[in-house]
């Protein structure tokens, strides 16, 4: 962390959350005081902090937190240049830090001016939001004089700083290309220059390098340090060996950088995204006994690959509607998914370089889709995991160099994917339902036979007339209360036969049409690895040829799977009166006869 070396750059950006750090000695320090504490360390003497005062009479405020850097600040009225006014600004305190009050962007730019023209070797850092560097550099007279003054003196930066939330920097950096776009950011300029869908961050730091900075990591180090200040501060974390805090500072890593590892039974942890130090600590505190336990029952894995993280725009109610969805879809199985929700929600929370224009095809269907199978109460881990396929795809992730009909193809082909597995989805949870109807009509027919034959049993009248009435020599009108129970009881067992053969119909019909279904999804499948594979012109036209014979032939499928469910499911509705109504029939069947 630190690194602000004005070889490297003399405009740098640092992207940094409020967050706790610790320095060497494992003093706990805040954002500001920690960016203080390595812009000393990397050897500057004056360090100012400028922001904007958004109550009161407005204007600026610039902060030095320590007595080299006030000592060294342009207190009197510089002349010429900028500064319009004669008139010295006060030197106000604020506990052991100083600062002084300006009341427009010339009285600051004149006196930063000042020192650099004037700095007598000193090495200055000047600390401020991009939106305040903005306002303060609009002027494109300014802007110059500031670059050519930068030319000449090179122990001196500008640090720019701004949150992890991209809604912050994005829009000032996009928006005041005047300023960022200008020939004063030469490299900001060739970012804007380039052309294409990329991420507008990363290909920012690979401009700038050394002038980039992003802090908020859950570094190995930084959580070793947090271990160490907790096992110095807090009574209760000195009965832990001190031995075992780098294992759990990699513990913690893994924790924060392997999406799919999950946070042990009985240890409390924050949530991962929050990536924060301060809140990490605060849960540990109270806990040394159940993150040793952990720490006992964890398995190290391979090396852990962190990638960086970058900023990113704050969660919309589509990305928690997917996360909330696939959650529900997927069951038990979600955790497996982590990886691949991980990677989609990160495409629609990035920074792009279009994201005025970026779309994002087929999210509110499939969106819709997963709250149709959880109303439902239909579950399918292979189904989120093909929607989490298909966005991917779709939002160009992987696709971007397609031409716009192989792009097109594979989307149409990834979107019948979901299609036919929503479909095998609806139909196994249909045949379940039938399994489950046919073992209670099983059941019911046991029991009222059995019933039925424990009643002739004790009444021998009532067996005779039912012996008579099954050999059809009972002559009429002889024991009409009888005959008419027998008869009923007769019908809903007839009832209960006829249900339960046709259930079993169904199924039959309803295992062909899945494996139907699966087949489909194989043969796209082959499709896609096709076209991924496949580079000759020739050959391609010929696959998307044959895909979309078969997506037309598929489409015409799925209408008959829909019209299969549509009947099932009005089977089911009818099914409760269907058994309830009393069957009179004057042929029997020979099986429901016999007892």
């Amino acid at each position: 962390m630190g690194g602000f070396r004005a070889a490297a750059e003399q405009i740098h950006l640092l992207f940094a959350d409020e967050d706790e750090h610790y320095t060497d000695s494992l003093v706990r320090l805040d954002r500001e005081q920690y960016i203080d504490y390595c812009l000393r360390k990397a050897g500057y003497q004056g360090i100012y902090f400028i922001e904007k005062q958004l109550t009161g009479k407005g204007g600026y405020r610039v902060i030095m937190g320590n007595p080299a850097s006030a000592d060294a600040y342009c207190y009197q009225a510089p002349s010429g240049g900028w500064f319009f006014t004669k008139k010295s600004v006060p030197r106000e305190t604020e506990g052991k830090r100083v600062f002084c009050r300006h009341n427009s962007p010339e009285e600051v730019t004149g006196r930063i001016f000042s020192m650099l023209k004037n700095q007598g070797g000193l090495s200055m850092a000047f600390v401020m939001e991009p939106e305040v560097f903005a306002e303060l550099y609009q002027d494109q007279t300014a802007g110059e004089e500031l670059r050519n003054l930068l030319e000449t003196v090179k122990n001196s930066i500008f640090l720019l700083v701004s949150s992890m939330k991209a809604d912050e920097s994005f829009p000032v950096f996009t928006e005041r290309k005047e300023v960022f776009g200008g020939t004063f950011f030469r490299k900001f300029k060739k970012v804007f220059a380039t052309e294409g869908h990329f991420r507008f961050y990363e290909e920012l730091k690979n401009e700038l390098g050394d002038g980039f900075h992003l802090w908020n990591q859950m570094k190995r180090e930084e959580l070793y340090r947090m271990l160490q200040y907790l096992w110095l501060t807090e009574r209760s974390w000195q009965k832990l060996p001190v031995g075992t805090l780098e294992r759990g500072a990699e513990f913690l890593y893994a924790w924060c950088h392997q999406p799919e590892l999950e946070t042990p039974k009985g240890l409390r942890l924050p949530e991962k995204f929050q990536r924060n130090l301060g809140e990490l600590r605060k849960c540990l505190k109270g806990q040394p006994e159940a993150f040793a336990e952990s720490l006992s029952e964890w398995k190290r894995t391979d090396r852990v690959e962190a990638k960086l993280w970058y900023p990113t725009f704050s969660e919309t109610a589509d990305v928690r509607r997917l996360r909330q969805g696939i959650r529900e879809i997927a069951g038990p199985e979600r955790q497996r998914l982590v990886w691949k929700l991980g990677r989609v929600t990160e495409i629609m929370v990035c920074p792009w370089s279009d994201f005025r224009k970026l779309e994002r095809p087929g999210l509110q269907e499939m969106l819709q889709k997963m709250e149709e199978l959880k109303e439902e109460n239909c579950r399918s881990s292979e189904l989120a995991e093909r929607v989490l396929d298909y966005l991917y795809y779709s939002f160009r992730s992987e696709g971007q160099y397609d031409s716009n009909e192989v792009y097109q193809m594979k989307c149409d082909c990834h979107r019948e994917i979901v299609c036919c597995t929503a479909m095998v989805a609806r139909m196994e949870k249909l045949h379940e339902k039938r399994q489950e109807t046919i073992r209670k009509n099983e059941q019911e027919f046991a029991q009222r036979r059995q019933e039925l034959k424990e009643q002739c049993e004790r009444d021998p009248v009532y067996g005779e007339v039912y012996r008579r009435m099954k050999e059809k020599t009972l002559e009429p009108g002889v024991a009409t209360d009888y005959q008419m129970d027998i008869s009923q009881k007769k019908g809903v067992l007839v009832s209960l036969q006829q249900t339960i053969r046709t259930e079993k119909q169904y199924m039959i019909s309803g295992q062909e049409e899945i494996a139907v279904q699966k087949n489909s999804i194989e043969k796209l499948d082959l499709v896609l690895k096709e076209l991924m594979a496949e580079k000759n012109p020739t050959a391609l036209a010929s696959i998307l040829n044959r895909a979309g014979i078969m997506l037309k032939e598929q489409g015409s499928m799925e209408q008959k799977a829909q019209n299969a469910l549509k009947e099932a499911a009005s089977l089911f509705e009818k099914e409760a009166s269907f058994l309830k109504e009393e069957k009179k029939k004057e042929e029997t069947d020979r099986e429901v006869w016999y007892v």
